[in-house]
Formats: structure tokens, C-alpha cells, sequence
């Protein structure tokens, strides 16, 4: 099992999770959290994190982007953001409560938890209306 750890078995995941989030189009989330978490043993709440530090930067940098060629709706963005921010402001500190516990039952409820959140997101990526 050591080998799972080694710099060429991460690279080689990265370039396939990254390879499947283009052809796919589905959130990196979906696809980097559950490889870290049973290929390289990492604990739930520490790949909730690093992928959600990643997710946060590559969103800076691309919502830049979007707005300089004016793709961004603003009103849109804004409405979503009413109801985004607050969720993330509240659910980040129950995140590290659960992650911090020493209670056994807290851990399982994060691990399904993030099985839910993950098998939502790729149903409704099913779901998501056709582009013009």
C-alpha cells in the first residue's frame, strides 16, 4: 500500500481527476475528494479542506476572467450569494466541530455527509438543463 502514497501514483490521480472534471464537466469536489480519501488515506475533513482551498483560488481566478469578457449576469450573482455565503459561513464551523470530535458516530456522520453531498452533486449534474 505504500506505493498509493508515492509523487508519481498523485500526479498520475491529479491528471486523471482533471482529465475527467474536462471531459465531465463535473465539480472537482466530486472526483478529488473520494480519491484522497480512500487512495491516500486521507481523513475527510482535511480533503473537504485542501479541496475547497484549491476550489476557492481557481474560482478567483476564473470569476476574474469571466467578468473581464462579460460573461458574469451580476444580478444573478449577487441573488446567489445572498444565499451561498451564509450557508458556507455556517456550515465551515460544523465542519470542524465534526472533524475535531473524538465522538465515533460524529466522524461517520461527516463521511456520509460527504457521500451524500458528492452523489447530489453528480445526479444533478445529470440533470442540468442543454445549453443554446
Amino acid at each position: 500500500m505504500e506505493w498509493i502514497l508515492s509523487a508519481p501514483a498523485q500526479l498520475a490521480c491529479g491528471f486523471v481527476v482533471g482529465f475527467l472534471i474536462y471531459y465531465s464537466g463535473v465539480g472537482g469536489g466530486a472526483l478529488i475528494i473520494p480519491a484522497m480519501i480512500v487512495l491516500f488515506g486521507v481523513a475527510p475533513s482535511v480533503a473537504v479542506g485542501t479541496a475547497s482551498i484549491y476550489a476557492a483560488a481557481t474560482k478567483i481566478f476564473a470569476g476574474f476572467g469571466h467578468w473581464k469578457s462579460g460573461n458574469v449576469n451580476a444580478p444573478l450573482c449577487l441573488r446567489f450569494s445572498m444565499f451561498a455565503a451564509p450557508g458556507v459561513l455556517c456550515s465551515a464551523p460544523a465542519v470542524g466541530y465534526f472533524a475535531h470530535s473524538d465522538a465515533e458516530w460524529l466522524q461517520d456522520a461527516l463521511r456520509y455527509a460527504i457521500a451524500a453531498a458528492i452523489i447530489l452533486s453528480l445526479a444533478a449534474a445529470q440533470f442540468r438543463p442543454p445549453k443554446d
